[in-house]
């Protein structure tokens, strides 16, 4: 039991499958929690682009969605971009289209896909970008330079009770004393991050990164990370 893996506790068939052939390293868990913006009315007709730039920030987007009992096939009529490809299928999932995908998720490339589209017209367009509370989206900056008139809508906020935690944790991590991550989820990735501050791709660069299911692999490729199936690692002798 040298080797030291890192996971997010609530996934408990993780922790029961790793548990007796691996030193288990709790990460932090954090409460995702609706913001004030995620209760008030909202209606995607107000704007010309609905910019949809990471899988959590999505995930809660369809679930306001919901909440106002709103018509998906009305999103038919505006447009719609998908930050990455892991959001584009989540939104494939829902019947939802959307009229760009950016090809590796990065916020330049969200920014050339649309300045091409609209042939860099962007002067007087209405765009709204979704967010966590915390959040500084730079394709917010970009597109007001242009000259677009941008709505930062934050859905949700991250809260973590145990902040020491963390920093031990990001100690850890730089200090090579982990040797592995699991990630089971899409949103985890998103939520390491915005917890740590910091690019994950930098982060976990010395650590061996796993992906419990096909969208979360593909959540970690558009993070830059060299990410192996869970089943690897379980099968290790």
């Amino acid at each position: 039991m040298d080797k030291s893996v890192a996971i997010f506790l609530e996934n408990r068939w993780i922790l029961n499958l790793l548990s007796e052939r691996f030193k288990v390293i709790p990460l932090p868990e954090a409460q995702i929690a609706k913001t004030e913006d995620f209760f008030k009315p909202f209606e995607p007709s107000r704007f010309d682009w609905l910019i949809l730039n990471d899988y959590l920030s999505t995930k809660i987007f369809l679930e306001k969605l919901k909440l106002d009992n709103y018509d998906l096939f009305n999103l038919d009529e505006i447009k719609i971009c998908a930050g990455t490809e892991s959001v584009f299928d989540l939104l494939r999932l829902h019947q939802i289209h959307s009229d760009l995908v950016a090809t590796d998720g990065t916020v330049q490339s969200i920014f050339n896909a649309l300045t091409d589209y609209v042939d860099r017209q962007f002067g007087g367009l209405n765009v709204a970008v979704f967010k966590e509370k915390n959040q500084k989206l730079q394709i917010a900056e970009l597109l007001e330079k242009e000259r677009a008139k941008v709505t930062e809508i934050s859905l949700y906020e991250l809260k973590l009770e145990n902040r020491k935690e963390l920093l031990r944790l990001k100690t850890l991590v730089k200090g090579g004393a982990i040797d592995a991550i699991v990630f089971a989820s899409p949103e985890e990735t998103l939520i390491l991050e915005l917890l740590f501050r910091e690019d994950l791709s930098d982060l976990l660069s010395q650590m061996e990164i796993f992906a419990a299911d096909e969208m979360t692999f593909q959540a970690l490729i558009e993070k830059k990370l060299r990410a192996r199936y869970l089943e690897t690692l379980v099968s290790r002798k």
